[in-house]
């Protein structure tokens, strides 16, 4: 166990500067990266660029083997790995725009939607009321209206 001595600083001054100093000795780990270990690898590897699906395939069952038996490190053969996924992923990608005959032209986007009618509403008849139809008739024949004989004009007087 250390032993503390008494020092000439008063308790404060030692508490303030312990809690200064305390970041640069004792760092946060949720601000800083993970360290990855980098080990030096003696050999070398030469994959080339995959241009069909198959070849991007043996990329990754190369990858996977060299890591497997330890010839790469775990980190590195993974990044490896996910690089060529990426690849076969933009690969399957491009042969399913191939097949779909859309490779070249324009795409087009179509949104379709909206709700079915209900069944029993094909026919529905809205309500008339004193003779006249209804605000929401009318809100849908020509948009949002007052009715003209609920709107007082100048000529007669106001409630």
């Amino acid at each position: 166990m250390a032993r503390s001595y008494p020092s000439p600083q008063p308790k404060e001054l030692r508490t303030q500067a312990a809690g200064l100093l305390m970041p640069y000795k004792y760092s946060k780990m949720g601000t800083t990266p993970v360290p990855v270990p980098w080990v030096f690898i003696g050999q070398q590897i030469n994959l080339q660029r995959p241009h069909s699906i198959q070849e991007a395939r043996e990329n990754i069952a190369y990858l996977s083997e060299l890591k497997a038996t330890g010839q790469i490190d775990q980190a590195w053969g993974d990044n490896l790995i996910a690089d060529q996924y990426k690849i076969l992923s933009a690969l399957v990608d491009e042969a399913k725009l191939a097949i779909q005959g859309g490779e070249q032209g324009e795409q087009i986007i179509r949104i379709e939607g909206g709700l079915p009618t209900m069944p029993g509403l094909e026919e529905l008849i809205m309500p008339q009321l004193n003779g006249h139809k209804s605000l929401e008739l009318q809100a849908i024949e020509h948009g949002p209206q007052a009715p003209s004989d609920s709107v007082p004009t100048d000529k007669e007087p106001g409630p």
